[in-house]
């Protein structure tokens, strides 16, 4: 199985598919700052929320460990479709759940996970193609490309859903016919998009045990830690933020969605820059920014302030863009194109986990103890963590 020849590489394939990932990505977080009326007009705790936020990560998680190397085989494009569609059967969920409030808790649960299956379907085959449809002068940044698409439509999601919901009714219908008319034109784009593998004939997806070849281990391992730990920062922002901003005097969702945009903004910011910068040191610096930014969401809690929430959520997101674009860079180029999707579904699979994990113990620990006790519980340990990331980046450099 070889690539097709560049001739076929094109900006305008490379900005749809760029397109296509950032739209996925901002339908996962749409619900975000549409939680609290989920919550209030279903009667669910927060425990359940972050249930359902959960059960998106397990969606992600089944996709990438069953298809997670699909794309290597049957081509980029049978993956990138069935992950629109997915998205938007997920999308179509979401909305029917408002016309059934009262009995929805289970029309919610399966549309979040098919947003997961939809984000496990794509983000393998996405960035592949991306690297491979990436025209010669952006062939290198591709991958830092890829990756602040990721963050930036995980924070778009929750910016157009709080300006839907504050200016264009009903407040859980606006946002999902946006969603679907955009990727409606996803559909249109992969049509039209090239293969960027050349398929065997009578290849079949089927289920693959996720491996790892051994020149891309030591990469992996560098990127895994504080990936894991950055994602677990972001199911933060993901599962309890609207919550706190409540808390802490933020009612408007505009501005919650203002304010989750700005961080993620940060960390595809940072993905964009750190192209030039040597690997070690960028990972290094990282990790010690995803420590320092911890520490001040942690202040933010016990002192109540949202603005301090955004300074530290920054500082947490520079230092996860860093760790994640460099890393997912180092691991993708560390291996063939015929195993880079496998590869990096691998290392989603880390990021993932850490995505979901402590979300939902910080969600069921608040039963007991309160969201802002066990969220400070939560900064502790992801700090604990940030550190131990950083010296094994220092130990492996040696």
């Amino acid at each position: 199985m070889t690539r097709q020849q560049p001739a076929e590489r094109g900006l305008l394939p490379f900005i749809g598919i760029a397109f296509i990932y950032l739209m996925i990505m901002a339908a996962t977080t749409v619900p975000t700052p549409l939680y609290p009326i989920y919550q209030q007009r279903m009667d669910f705790s927060l425990f359940m929320g972050t249930v359902i936020f959960a059960t998106y990560v397990v969606g992600v998680l089944i996709a990438l460990l069953c298809f997670g190397r699909a794309s290597d085989t049957v081509g980029r494009r049978p993956l990138l479709g069935a992950a629109v569609g997915s998205s938007l059967i997920s999308t179509g969920l979401m909305l029917l759940s408002d016309l059934f409030m009262g009995d929805a808790l289970p029309i919610l649960l399966v549309g979040r996970l098919f947003a997961g299956l939809a984000v496990g379907l794509f983000v393998g085959a996405g960035t592949a193609a991306l690297i491979e449809l990436a025209p010669e002068g952006l062939k290198a940044k591709a991958p830092f490309i890829s990756t602040a698409v990721n963050a930036l439509g995980l924070g778009f999601g929750p910016l157009l859903a709080g300006v839907m919901v504050e200016t264009v009714p009903p407040p859980l219908q606006s946002v999902y016919w946006v969603l679907i008319a955009t990727l409606v034109l996803g559909l249109v784009i992969v049509w039209q998009a090239p293969e960027t593998v050349t398929v065997k004939r009578g290849a079949r997806p089927h289920m693959q045990r996720l491996s790892l070849p051994p020149e891309a281990r030591a990469p992996f391992l560098k990127a895994a830690v504080p990936g894991f730990t950055g994602f677990a920062v972001l199911g933060l922002f993901g599962a309890v933020s609207p919550d706190l901003l409540h808390k802490m005097g933020v009612n408007n969702a505009i501005d919650q969605g203002l304010i989750i945009f700005a961080v993620f903004a940060v960390s595809g910011a940072t993905q964009l820059v750190v192209k030039p910068l040597p690997l070690a040191r960028t990972m290094q610096v990282g990790c010690a920014l995803l420590a320092v930014g911890v520490g001040v969401i942690l202040a933010s809690v016990l002192r109540e302030s949202w603005p301090l929430l955004l300074v530290g959520g920054g500082i947490s997101a520079a230092g996860w863009g860093a760790t994640f674009a460099k890393g997912l860079a180092n691991v993708s180029q560390s291996v063939e194109e015929t195993q880079r999707a496998g590869v990096t579904s691998a290392l989603f699979v880390c990021f993932y986990v850490g995505l979901t994990a402590p979300a939902v113990g910080v969600g069921a620990a608040a039963l007991k103890w309160g969201l802002a006790d066990s969220t400070v519980a939560f900064a502790i340990i992801m700090a604990v963590l940030a550190l131990c990331a950083l010296l094994m980046n220092l130990r492996t450099e040696r």
